[in-house]
């Protein structure tokens, strides 16, 4: 009985982890929610682009990382879920709740077509015919100036008037890029993830297993796809316009710097790079003219002493601290 009244006085080391991560979402989303009582407009606006930059990251993360597929056409669909969404409120008169959800579908419509072609190659060649496909819609988007305004973008769109206010769209990408978090958590944590996870370590000993490894592949490309559509779109309705920057394979580029810069190998690591790496965007600047040079220099130190992100820093430090 003794035995037994300790361990519910003092749950085990294992039980506090576990009690811990809940009550840290909890704690996170409840400051994030507080946010708009802080009455700072600079502050709301960076957290619409941090967030949106969040669910890029997360989403490339699932071939990155689950599915070990190194994509860098992933702005193509950023920006097709913007595009389009943006296209079919200006032109054709659709409201942000129908032209959203199609604009996603358009992303996870480009997903499939790009995974079928692409997801067969090994993977020096997979980065090549992504590339190639990102460049092949940075081109349509630059040079079909009718539709998508070329250079100077596709403008001229807004939200629903109840989402005008900054706040109020913060609020709504919070909640929607919550959702998203943890549909993609539940994803990667279900039989569909780890049949991914096992065609990433071993494509042939997976099939050997049974898992149709092109299927479930393609499956996660136009997952990835669709939920960047999303990011795309909320970034769209928030910026009142669609730029051709979005589609750039520098913005793929930024989203596989915040993937490796939090690592991986976790599910939080994007999440975690891209906030800093955001934050790095925003902070840097303000301190030196050659910004650029000290975030390359902050993200090679990560890379180069922490193989696996600083995610992996973290979990070692909670480590420590459970052993003492």
């Amino acid at each position: 009985m003794t035995r037994i009244a300790a361990a519910l006085a003092l749950p085990d080391t294992q039980g506090r982890r576990r009690l811990a991560l809940p009550a840290g979402v909890v704690l996170l989303l409840a400051v994030l929610v507080a946010a708009p009582a802080l009455g700072r407009e600079n502050l709301l606006v960076q957290g619409i682009q941090i967030l949106t930059f969040t669910l890029f990251a997360l989403s490339l993360n699932l071939l990155v990382g689950t599915g070990g597929m190194t994509s860098m056409c992933h702005a193509a669909m950023l920006a097709t879920g913007g595009y389009v969404a943006g296209i079919l409120t200006r032109h054709a008169g659709l409201g942000m709740a129908f032209a959203l959800p199609l604009g996603v579908l358009a992303s996870g419509v480009l997903a499939a077509i790009i995974g079928i072609v692409s997801i067969r190659r090994e993977r020096a060649y997979f980065i090549m015919v992504t590339l190639a496909f990102g460049q092949l819609v940075y081109a349509v988007l630059w040079k079909w100036t009718e539709v998508t305004g070329g250079d100077e973008g596709l403008i001229g769109f807004d939200p629903p008037a109840a989402l005008r206010a900054t706040s109020a769209y913060y609020l709504f990408t919070l909640v929607l890029v919550a959702l998203s978090v943890l549909l993609l958590w539940r994803i990667t944590r279900s039989p569909f993830g780890a049949a991914l996870a096992a065609a990433r370590d071993n494509r042939r000993r997976a099939a050997f297993a049974g898992i149709d490894v092109a299927r479930v592949q393609l499956a996660a490309f136009v997952i990835a796809g669709m939920f960047a559509g999303l990011a795309g779109g909320l970034q769209a309705y928030f910026q009142r316009g669609m730029f051709v920057d979005s589609a750039s394979f520098l913005m793929s580029s930024d989203a596989l710097v915040a993937c490796v810069l939090g690592g991986t190998r976790f599910f939080a690591g994007p999440i975690l790079g891209a906030v800093l790496f955001r934050v790095l965007g925003i902070v840097v600047p303000g301190l030196t003219e050659y910004w650029l040079f000290v975030v390359g220099v902050i993200v090679m130190i990560v890379a180069l002493a922490l193989p696996d992100g600083l995610m992996s820093l973290l979990y070692r430090l909670a480590r420590v601290r459970s052993r003492s």
